[in-house]
C-alpha cells in the first residue's frame, strides 16, 4: 500500500486499499500474511520508499512464506515504468504472483502480459508527471496572487478565510522582541533564553515579516527525491507589499546587516584558530 501525500492521512482515501485488498482476500479464500506501508511516498522513487524495499528483502531471504503480493493498483507500486519493469522481472524470478485488483492484472492468469503492464506503468508516469506539471501551474498563480500555499504559516502570521496573510497579534509580539533584541546587540543564545524560542536564524531571515511575498525560493528535488532547503534559487517569486509587515523594512536590512558582519567575524576566527 502506498499514498503519496500527507493530505491524505486523515482521508477515506487512505482507508480505501486495505479495505479493496482485505474483500478481494476474503473473496478468494487468501489469508494476508503481511501489510506493507508507506505512506506519505511518490511512486516515481524507490529509493525514499522503506516499506516497499524491505518487502523485496524479505522476498529474496525468505522472512514471509506468501509467494502472491495484492495491490489495489498497479500504479501503488509505481508510477515509472522503467522501475516496474525491473520489478516484474524480480518477481518472476522469485516465483511471486502479481495481482492489481482495479486492473484486473493477475500474473498467472493465461490472459497476462507483462508489454501490456509496462505499457500501463507508462501511462501512469505520464499522469503523474502531467498532475505535477498542473500542481505547480496553479500554485506558481496562487504565488503570486500572495496566498498561502499550505503548512504552518510563519510564526506571527494567521491565514484568513481567503487564503491571505494576515498578522497574528497572539505571536506577532515574539518576532517584534526577536528583532529587537537583535539589534540591540543581543545573540541567538541569549535570545534563545530570553524567549525560549528555536529558529531564531530562519526568523531573522524570513522576508516575510517586513512585507514582502516569497515562494519557490529553495530549489527543488533533485532526480533521487530529496531536497535541499538551504539552496537558493538564482530566481524566485519576491513581491514587495505582498502580505502585512511585522518588522519594518529598515529593521530587517539592519539585521540582515549584522548578519552579515557576525558571519564575516566568526569565520575569521575560525581561520585564525
Amino acid at each position: 500500500i502506498r499514498y503519496s501525500s500527507h493530505s491524505q492521512d486523515s482521508s477515506r482515501r487512505v482507508e480505501a486499499p486495505p479495505t479493496c485488498i482485505e474483500q478481494y482476500a476474503t473473496a478468494h479464500d487468501m489469508e494476508i500474511e503481511k501489510f506493507y506501508i508507506d505512506t506519505a511516498k511518490s511512486g516515481r522513487f524507490t529509493e525514499n520508499r522503506p516499506e516497499y524495499n524491505r518487502m523485496k528483502e524479505e522476498i529474496q531471504n525468505g522472512t514471509i512464506q506468501a509467494k502472491t503480493i495484492v495491490v489495489r493498483a498497479l500504479d501503488r507500486l509505481h508510477r515509472n515504468a522503467a522501475h516496474q519493469l525491473e520489478d516484474l522481472t524480480f518477481f518472476e524470478k522469485q516465483n511471486i504472483r502479481l495481482i492489481a485488483v482495479t486492473d484486473g492484472t493477475d500474473t498467472a492468469s493465461k490472459s497476462y502480459n507483462k508489454l501490456i503492464t509496462t505499457v500501463k506503468a507508462a501511462v501512469a508516469e505520464e499522469y503523474s508527471e502531467t498532475l505535477s506539471k498542473n500542481t505547480r501551474a496553479a500554485q506558481l498563480e496562487s504565488a503570486k496572487q500572495c496566498r498561502h500555499l499550505g503548512g504552518l504559516p510563519p510564526l506571527g502570521y494567521r491565514v484568513n478565510e481567503v487564503g491571505l496573510y494576515e498578522i497574528d497579534e497572539n505571536t506577532a509580539p515574539i518576532i517584534r522582541d526577536i528583532f529587537r533584541l537583535y539589534l540591540r546587540g543581543m545573540g541567538y543564545d541569549y535570545i534563545q533564553k530570553s524567549l525560549k524560542q528555536k529558529g531564531i536564524n530562519s526568523i531573522l531571515k524570513n522576508q516575510k515579516y517586513m512585507g514582502t511575498y516569497v515562494y519557490d525560493r529553495t530549489e527543488s528535488k533533485d532526480s533521487e527525491g530529496r531536497r535541499n532547503s538551504h539552496k537558493e534559487k538564482a530566481q524566485y517569486i519576491q513581491i514587495s507589499n505582498g502580505m502585512p509587515a511585522i518588522i519594518s523594512e529598515k529593521d530587517f536590512q539592519k539585521a540582515q546587516e549584522n548578519m552579515r558582519k557576525n558571519a564575516t567575524k566568526q569565520t575569521h576566527r575560525t581561520g585564525k584558530n
